[in-house]
């Protein structure tokens, strides 16, 4: 039990920024899957893309955890928040497989291995540099990454050929 008490101050902290967490006192599960369904039948109604499949069935909210970065002087977390229950989980993955086509390969990197091959490749003096992602998603500036794929898909590149599972 002594052990725990630690993680479980650490998390506490993290959760305790009302700048990143709010507390909520109603389940919103119910409220997210209506509106969510509202918006899948409007983009349904509206496109000829393929059919985003509505919302049914029981769910929970996300839940966090923290991994602990033995790396780090403190052992500081790393707040991990699982959306896996998450009434959206499934669309967002689904946005995710139509909207990747779209995210330029030039600027990122999918793996630590690619990173390596990219540091042996980079000729002495050249910058490299690798960003560290706080709460994962939780920073990333929605509306400007909103812009930059519609930039894309509508000004800059042909629409790529999507491969639907």
């Amino acid at each position: 039990m002594k052990i725990k008490a630690p993680y479980h101050h650490k998390l506490d902290e993290i959760l305790a920024d009302s700048s990143k967490f709010q507390r909520i006192t109603k389940n919103p599960v119910d409220d997210i899957k209506r509106d969510a369904n509202r918006i899948i039948e409007t983009i349904n109604a509206a496109s000829n893309a393929p059919q985003l499949m509505l919302i049914v069935g029981d769910y929970d909210l996300g839940y966090i955890y923290g991994n602990v970065q033995t790396h780090k002087p403190g052992n500081r977390l790393r707040p991990i928040i699982s959306q896996i229950p998450a009434p959206t989980y499934q669309i967002a993955k689904k946005l995710n497989t139509i909207l990747i086509p779209y995210i330029p390969d030039d600027h990122s990197l999918k793996s630590s291995a690619e990173f390596t091959e990219a540091l042996r490749m980079t000729p002495l003096g050249g910058v490299m540099t690798s960003m560290d992602v706080e709460s994962l998603f939780k920073n990333v500036p929605v509306d400007e990454k909103a812009q930059i794929i519609l930039d894309s898909v509508y000004r800059d590149d042909p629409t790529p050929s999507i491969k639907h599972p």
